[in-house]
């Protein structure tokens, strides 16, 4: 349960209980915080204190502008990155309670700074900068199961403890119906060997309460009051991861909590997995497809299984992995060496086939090569039409001696003679070493 102490005003006033009413604890709880914020802000300016102050000096206006810049100051005063979710409190507070004046909300939304992921690496440094143990938990949380801070920080015993117990090396994170059915929904996720064997050392150790005598609701689902795993809020663990990325020196862009949950989604885009199944596994939504896609607990273990290589922060993880990068680099490779052979294979017969078209066109003139296929051109031996080609040329310059030397006739005859010397040097050579190894 959310502390809300200082805002108890709130929950005692009807409008606040009719406009939170089927509202999602965690949304429960960040409107109470902004709208006590924009109480506060207001206050001097109206003389109003309470909700049903406000709402009713709303509804006294003749002029929703009025009303419609008091809002857009608020969400003014407010952080850029939170001016438009600010402002989305009050207009909704206002609309559930019979105020919709308001027109369409203005300003363009803020174009977020780009934050990278942790690294393997990043992620072991930051461990190495924290001294506390059961930060160091959280940190495998994150990184193991991708789930936003604050699902981590809402994580008690009774969510693990069935798999936990069961002595499984994946432990899924059961999680009650409500953190699946939010815009911001849960993933149905895992932890894996890295963050249980922390666990299990901090159970036995008396650091984390291992109880959960939680008793299933009217519809079966287990309502969990059993300790929470971690005793601390999220400024705490805020603080104490940024201090430990200051001080292994990482990006200062990395985000402390959301940076492990980027790692999370790298790595099973690694894999290669069904998109739907790792929008399951990361808790993004999948609209209808959410009613089409199997959530078979067994199945997704098996594929958060398959991605754990690359979740993995062991020393045997990082050794197996950097040996099948090798692998798949020299199968790449191989497979491009074999492509090009082929390509070479092909280029070369080709120019064989026009080398013997050229020799065919002198020796019987360009009216046959229409009529000469591939296959037929194969079929006869180079060396048969070289020697042929070198009898012609010899024929026609014993009639040439009659009249003027053609200079094109003369230089064809050189290099025919040439490659028809080399290739009997060639032989000759074969045979001294075929004659010398006897």
């Amino acid at each position: 349960m959310r502390d809300l102490t200082g805002l108890e005003y709130l929950l005692n006033d009807p409008s606040i209980e009719r406009w939170l009413r089927k509202r999602p604890e965690l949304t429960r709880y960040y409107y109470l915080k902004r709208f006590d914020k924009f109480l506060s802000f207001i206050g001097p300016e109206l003389g109003v204190k309470e909700p049903k102050e406000f709402l009713a000096w709303a509804k006294s206006r003749t002029d929703s502008l009025d009303v419609l810049d008091i809002v857009e100051k608020f969400g003014e005063s407010q952080s850029k990155y939170s001016q438009r979710f600010a402002q989305a409190v009050v207009r909704s507070y206002l609309k559930r309670n019979g105020y919709a004046n308001l027109g369409t909300m203005t300003g363009r939304a803020i174009h977020k700074d780009i934050h990278p992921e942790y690294k393997r690496e990043e992620v072991i440094e930051l461990l190495g900068f924290l001294d506390d143990k059961i930060q160091k938990l959280y940190v495998y949380f994150a990184k193991d199961s991708g789930l936003r801070a604050a699902d981590i920080l809402s994580l008690r015993y009774g969510h693990v403890k069935d798999d936990f117990e069961g002595e499984k090396g994946f432990v899924h994170i059961a999680f009650e119906p409500q953190f699946y059915e939010r815009r911001k929904a849960s993933g149905i996720t895992f932890i894996g060997p890295n963050a249980v064997k922390l666990l299990r050392e901090l159970v036995k150790a008396g650091k984390i309460r291992a109880e959960c005598s939680c008793i299933p609701s009217k519809n079966k689902a287990v309502l969990h009051e059993c300790p929470l795993i971690f005793p601390f809020k999220y400024p705490t663990i805020n603080v104490g991861l940024r201090l430990a990325r200051n001080k292994a020196g990482l990006d200062a862009r990395i985000q402390p909590s959301h940076g492990l949950r980027k790692f999370f989604t790298n790595s099973l885009s690694r894999v290669g997995m069904d998109h739907h199944r790792k929008l399951q596994l990361e808790g993004h939504s999948l609209g209808v497809e959410w009613s089409y896609t199997a959530q078979d607990i067994e199945e997704l273990r098996k594929l958060y299984q398959q991605a754990y290589q690359f979740l993995d922060l062991s020393e045997e993880a990082a050794a197996d992995s950097r040996l099948k990068e090798l692998e798949k680099s020299l199968a790449e490779k191989t497979q491009h060496i074999e492509a090009l052979k082929a390509e070479l294979e092909k280029r070369v017969t080709f120019l064989e086939h026009k080398n013997k078209e050229l020799m065919v066109y002198h020796l019987a003139g360009d009216a046959i090569i229409p009529l000469v296929k591939l296959e037929d051109l194969q079929r006869i031996r180079t060396e048969d039409l070289e020697e042929a080609l070198m009898q012609f040329v010899r024929a026609r310059a014993r009639e040439a001696r009659k009249g003027p030397i053609d200079p094109a006739l003369q230089e064809l005859a050189r290099q025919i003679g040439k490659r028809v010397g080399d290739r009997r040097r060639e032989a000759e050579t074969r045979h001294e070493h075929s004659f010398g190894s006897e």
